[in-house]
């Protein structure tokens, strides 16, 4: 009530003012009406005019998102001003009775002190939204506020690409560690105010996802992170815990070497690492790498050269240009001109000419390589040709054809080739004498094995249903585990979800220890449920290593894999049935058949050879970067001839979202349509190595409403690795993304879009295409254009620094010619001055007034992110002790400024005001 009551006179004070100060009011008049607005801001009766701003004009949809707090202050000065004429008219009223004037008065005092009375009491927050913070966060707190303060805190996991967290006890927001810890902690909230922030976020995650120890340590020592807790209270509401990378992510920590002491925290665990203090340090190098770039996800310069300048290419400096350094912008996309591609090649443009370029660092640089096989059969053997897809610097290849001899028997028939027991080939017809291109496989940078097979020599399993001991479970691990009942010739099944069923390969009677190439083949007939699927799965790491649709013949579904003899017993076929049905559904196998072929011939391929394919060539200029066109990764589909026009978005608040397959200007498209929701699709890729990087070529265009959006998801981690909108041109329009190779082992990625329409702006989106180019991705990113070698002459050191308040600090040197950085962020803001003083009050003087006495030093961006200056030795004074470097962020002066004219303002007034009364 008494909120209420205030409320009232602040009501009635304005109409009191208005009628009082008449033609004056109008401008607190139209204050209040602006200020009314905002606080409406998307709320009845100003939700349509708000929206239009927002959707039309960038300032409201930037600086305007969440208007309230740049208002309040102005409407809480409305308000007082208001309130201040109630008691005011209130008062003219009761002048004549001094103490019922002293009374009111009294009564305003109180009921205003009782009204905010909660508020001193602990009660700001409503008890019923308060949360109260776990005691492990204060005890984390007290640890680092006895630490070293200049160091940057790291908080894993580092999943997420929004900057919102949620915890396990209540808490869901931007943040709240950094208001209890004095150092600077690496959050993705902070992004928003540097582009150098986000490049933290991308280059740990990165690190942290490719489980690389050495990338990880390098990032560390980039950003001068002092400490990395874990917490593992948060949680991803759309991701299960193992997608957050904790025992993963302690476990790269430590391998790093750099772990001083681990404390836990109840559910967190900090790591200390042994990191040099201090704002101020030297990165003594005159490596100057261009050019600059606000994101990238391996900065390839840092590791190379552990410490790098970024200036305009001049004398006394080693000048190194990265063509493909500046690759991507922060959504990942390719920038303009550096690839295209028509119908015969992919051209990837470096930019400029780059000379001397060593071939052989193609070799160094590389995991996999896409290759294409060619065989051909003369008598008792067959030719094995095998076609690197590496590139083609402008005429000079990279690599030459690999080839070997594999013996066949003269009444050969029925033949399968296999590469790595992955890719298996059935050659059906091989003519004498007679080239045949077979497909694609991928080799590895290591040995590979390739084995031909031949189908004469098949062996049958008996009583198959008693010897493979298959596991069910469901395939999303949630709810009630399959029932299953195993006969003698068959197993049913009834399930609510989608059923995996594990069948381990150890059931066949050949396997030894022998390193040889088996063939198997497991196969059976299903009544019920959906899609078949499977992969050939790794039961020591839980992972699967091939993906493979079975083989229809007849109503057999044939799984068919090549393993070696002394790996089958931790190999398994992992089978995935999709339900047909809603509810619970009844599955039969049936008609189980198994099989094995042993390797007729088979050889492997030793690293060296791989190595010694690479021509090497030494000092040969080039301009342009070519690609074979077959390169394109063949998912084995077209994505506008699937039948699949199901929406994955359920729900009751689909209205006319759907999917039709059309023909759009003269092409075979996919229509995205959606009045209002989402209509949800996705397409897999199972068998796309992580360790390999890729561009996404995707053709698209938006006719009406929001365009696409597109998360490239990664089998591994969960985690969207490429998460953005497509492109909003009214016209077909191809856009490249950049997906960078990640861990090791891991397989297969999915597209999911998304196509949402909101109520009374409907979407529709048109997709033509979407098609992975594999690239060599650390390659690229190493070629560099070096000049000539100079003498580094920088050697200085920082004696001690003193912090005179967040903007101002000296800095004692030794006086010899240095790189000076300071960690924070990049930000022309900080400048750096040569300065000479002794005492304390002196220096403090100085460093205040350098931006106006002192000489101003050349400011750098150091490693990509923090500020640097280039120190001559004419830079500082003779007298050494004396010789100092003041630091100053000189944005900070506007607010003294700010706050001398609002004295001079107030000064000035209050003078008129004597001046007037007199």
């Amino acid at each position: 009530m008494l909120g209420f009551a205030f409320g009232f006179a602040f009501v009635l004070g304005a109409i009191f003012s208005a009628i009082k100060l008449k033609k004056s009011f109008i401008p607190f008049l139209i204050l209040i009406a602006i200020s009314l607005f905002f606080l409406f801001n998307d709320n009845f009766p100003f939700s349509s005019i708000f929206t239009f701003l927002q959707d039309n004009l960038p300032f409201f949809k930037e600086a305007l998102r969440f208007p309230g707090d740049k208002i309040l202050n102005i409407y809480v000065f409305l308000v007082s001003i208001f309130f201040g004429y109630f008691c005011l008219f209130i008062l003219e009223k009761l002048e004549k009775i001094k103490w019922i004037s002293s009374l009111f008065v009294g009564t305003i005092v109180v009921l205003l002190i009782f009204y905010n009375l909660p508020s001193f009491n602990g009660n700001f927050i409503n008890r019923l939204m308060r949360i109260d913070i776990p005691k492990q966060y204060f005890e984390l707190f007290d640890y680092l506020n006895t630490q070293e303060k200049s160091v940057k805190v790291a908080n894993f996991p580092i999943h997420s690409q929004w900057g919102w967290a949620y915890y396990d006890w209540g808490f869901q927001g931007a943040g709240f560690l950094y208001f209890g810890i004095p150092q600077s902690l690496l959050d993705r909230d902070f992004d928003r105010w540097n582009p150098h922030n986000e490049s933290y976020y991308r280059e740990m995650s990165y690190a942290v996802y490719k489980k690389d120890s050495a990338l990880l340590k390098n990032v560390i020592n980039k950003y001068n992170i002092g400490f990395i807790f874990a917490d593992e209270s948060v949680f991803d509401s759309q991701q299960s815990k193992s997608a957050l990378f904790f025992k993963e992510s302690r476990q790269l920590i430590k391998q790093t070497g750099l772990v001083q002491e681990e404390k836990t925290f109840g559910t967190i665990t900090l790591f200390k690492l042994k990191t040099q203090g201090g704002y101020f340090k030297t990165v003594n190098t005159n490596i100057n790498v261009n050019p600059k770039t606000k994101t990238l996800y391996d900065d390839f310069a840092y590791n190379t050269y552990g410490g790098y300048l970024t200036l305009e290419a001049q004398k006394g400096f080693n000048n190194i240009t990265y063509p493909f350094r500046n690759l991507i912008d922060n959504q990942s996309g390719l920038l303009p001109d550096i690839l295209s591609l028509d119908s015969e090649k992919i051209v990837i443009n470096p930019g400029s000419n780059i000379e001397k370029f060593e071939a052989f660092d193609f070799a160094q640089n590389i995991n996999i390589v896409p290759a294409d096989v060619i065989l051909e059969k003369r008598g008792n053997s067959l030719n094995v040709s095998i076609y690197p897809n590496t590139p083609v610097f402008d005429q000079t290849p990279s690599s030459s054809p690999i080839k070997g001899t594999l013996n066949i028997t003269a009444n050969a028939q029925n033949l399968y080739f296999s590469a790595n027991q992955t890719e298996t080939f059935k050659l059906d017809t091989l003519s004498e004498n007679t080239p045949v291109a077979v497909g694609k496989i991928l080799l590895k940078n290591a040995d590979n094995d390739i084995a031909l097979f031949d189908g004469i020599n098949t062996t049958e399993v008996l009583n198959v249903v008693k010897k493979i001991n298959p596991f069910f479970t469901n395939c999303d691990e949630k709810g009630t585990p399959p029932s299953v009942v195993v006969s003698q010739t068959e197993i049913n099944i009834n399930a609510q979800s989608n059923i995996c069923m594990l069948v381990p390969l150890g059931f066949f009677e050949s396997t030894s220890n022998s390193s040889s190439n088996l063939l198997t083949n497991f196969a059976f007939e299903i009544n019920g449920g959906g899609k078949v699927t499977s992969c050939l799965y790794n039961q020591e790491t839980s992972k699967c290593l091939y993906y493979k649709d079975p083989e229809k013949n007849g109503n057999l579904l044939d799984f068919q894999y090549a393993v070696k003899e002394n790996q089958a017993q931790k190999r398994a076929i992992k089978v995935f049935i999709d339900k047909k049905v809603v509810g619970r559904e009844n599955i039969q196998l049936f008609n189980f058949r198994a099989s094995f072929i042993k390797a007729l011939s088979e050889t492997v391929i030793p690293k060296n050879i791989l190595t010694n394919a690479f021509v090497k060539s030494a000092g040969f200029s080039f301009d342009k970067i070519y690609l074979p066109n077959n390169i394109i990764y063949n998912p084995g589909f077209e994505i506008t001839n699937l039948k699949k026009l199901e929406s994955d978005c359920k729900g009751p608040r689909q209205i006319e979202a759907k999917k039709d397959l059309v023909t759009e200007d003269g092409k075979k498209a996919v229509k995205y349509s959606s009045k209002a929701g989402s209509f949800c699709d996705h397409f897999s890729y199972p068998n796309l190595v992580h360790n390999l990087g890729y561009f996404l070529v995707v053709e698209s265009k938006n006719t009406n409403g929001l365009p696409i959006t597109i998360c490239v998801s990664n089998y591994t981690s969960g985690k969207c690795d490429i998460y953005t909108q497509l492109s909003s041109e009214n016209k077909f329009t191809k856009e490249v993304f950049l997906l960078p190779p990640t861990d090791k082992e891991g397989i297969g990625y999915d597209i999911n879009l998304e196509n949402l329409g909101i109520r009374g702006s409907p979407s529709e989106n048109y997709l033509i295409s979407l098609q992975f180019i594999p690239i060599p991705y650390e390659f690229l990113g190493s070629v560099k254009q070096e000049m000539t070698q100079i003498e580094n002459k920088f050697r200085g050191k920082v004696i001690s620094e003193k912090k005179l308040n967040p903007f101002m600090y000296v800095v004692q040197t030794d006086g010899n010619p240095m790189v000076l950085t300071l960690s924070y962020s990049f930000e022309k803001g900080f400048k750096a001055y040569s300065i000479s003083c002794s005492g304390q009050f002196s220096c403090f003087v100085k460093t205040l007034l350098a931006p106006v006495l002192s000489k101003e030093l050349p400011h750098v961006l150091v490693n990509n992110w923090k500020n640097g200056w280039i120190i001559q030795e004419s830079d500082v004074s003779s007298q050494k002790s004396e010789a100092k470097i003041a630091v100053v962020f000189v944005p900070q002066y506007l607010e003294f400024l700010g706050f001398t004219i609002i004295l001079g303002v107030f000064a000035i007034l209050s003078f008129i005001l004597i001046k007037t009364s007199k």
